[in-house]
């Protein structure tokens, strides 16, 4: 009977072996496995910061509790994690199950403080290509033809004007109004008449 009453007596009557070791080092790097599987990244570590409270969970489940179906249990399991999650209505025969993240199962990418930014690939510009050959575009032989018959039409230009000031210099040197005239027998008799009467005026006869 007093056997009976102590065991009665005793907080954890019930135990079930841990699945954890308790020490400091093991609950943490137990909780940050379900901490980083659960939600992708490291805890804040804040106090009273829920999920992110590390000191609450590892002083919570480093030591047996007795659980509500009496059984006593430590460690960290899958009932802890899936408080951790926020599921408050858990059965605590999930706390005789292994915690879903392990470990030696998560891997959190590694962040480089300075990270190493790759240059940026420039493409070269592609050469331009001509619809054309530039010797196509150029004919220097086109251009000298070109150019030697507009020095003949300005030749012939030049020639046409020379004639023009000749028949001028002729024209002015002897005009053909001035023959016509000398030539007219009326005006012949008249200054026939005129140069008479202007030599015999001369000589007193008249």
């Amino acid at each position: 009977m007093i056997l009976l009453l102590l065991f009665l007596m005793q907080d954890c009557p019930v135990k079930h072996v841990a699945l954890t070791l308790l020490d400091h080092a093991s609950m943490e790097s137990a909780y940050l496995a379900s901490f980083r599987g659960i939600y992708h990244r490291d805890p804040t570590g804040v106090p009273g910061s829920g999920p992110d409270d590390t000191g609450y969970w590892l002083s919570t489940y480093d030591h047996y509790g007795r659980y509500s179906d009496g059984v006593c249990r430590a460690g960290w399991n899958a009932y802890t994690e899936s408080r951790l999650r926020g599921l408050g209505g858990s059965s605590p025969e999930m706390g005789d199950q292994p915690a879903l993240f392990l470990p030696s199962s998560i891997v959190l990418p590694v962040t480089p403080t300075n990270p190493v930014v790759a240059p940026p690939i420039v493409v070269p510009a592609p050469p331009v290509t001509f619809p054309i050959s530039p010797t196509q575009l150029f004919d220097a032989s086109l251009l000298h033809q070109q150019i030697l018959a507009l020095q003949q039409q300005l030749a012939q230009v030049d020639a046409h004007m020379t004639a023009i000031d000749v028949k001028f210099d002729a024209y002015e040197q002897n005009p053909p109004w001035l023959k016509k005239f000398l030539t007219n027998p009326a005006v012949l008799g008249v200054l026939s008449t005129v140069t008479a009467f202007g030599l015999c005026r001369a000589g007193g006869k008249c």
